[in-house]
């Protein structure tokens, strides 16, 4: 019976805290799956190491645009503004943002887009 369903043991995989904070400091955008896959292990294994031994978590960063040259005067304004509250709050939502601004969700969300403010999720270590 076994043969055919496979032992209900857990298997214990060891992870090393340091290796572990040595790969995610070099591929600081790889997701919890390409790590859980890389150790050979569980997306819930990755987490438990980062939260108990490497104080590391998986956040939303943004990455703003080098210049807004090509904008109008109202535009740039608000630009601005966006980024402000982001260089303060650098894991904001776009509706916290919205609600700074003082405009819709979707509106923020298009004009990020077309301002190349890019929201990205990185391995942030506390």
């Amino acid at each position: 019976m076994q043969e055919q369903t496979g032992s209900l043991k857990r298997r214990v995989r060891i992870i090393d805290p340091q290796e572990l904070a040595k790969y995610l400091k070099k591929y600081p955008e790889a997701n919890l799956y390409q790590v859980a896959e890389h150790f050979n292990c569980s997306m819930a294994a990755i987490s438990s190491v980062c939260k108990r031994h490497i104080n590391a978590a998986f956040e939303f960063r943004w990455e703003l645009p080098d210049e807004l040259s090509n904008l109008t005067a109202q535009a740039k304004i608000d630009a601005v503004k966006a980024q402000q509250y982001i260089e303060q709050h650098p894991n904001a939502r776009y509706d916290e943002l919205a609600k700074h601004l003082g405009c819709s969700d979707t509106h923020v969300r298009h004009q990020c887009w077309l301002l190349g403010f890019k929201r990205k999720r990185v391995w942030i270590f506390h």
